[in-house]
């Protein structure tokens, strides 16, 4: 959570300001490469884990 508001920050600042941030920090280039990770990952996992939360449910509910 905390990466995709630090690379959404880094993604609306100036792009003088952004690449200066990009030139003196390992982890701002870092969060600034990997930023379509950060949106796309969590709204799969919480579709992937639903799922399996579903099935797990309904084979513990005692086929109700």
């Amino acid at each position: 959570m905390v990466a995709l508001i630090l690379s959404s920050i880094l993604g609306f600042l100036p792009e003088a300001v952004r690449n200066h941030y990009l030139e003196v920090s390992k982890v701002a280039t870092y969060l600034f490469n990997f930023r379509t990770c950060f949106v796309v990952i969590p709204p799969i996992m919480l579709v992937v884990l639903n799922m399996t939360g579903k099935k797990s449910s309904n084979s513990s509910s005692g086929g109700r």
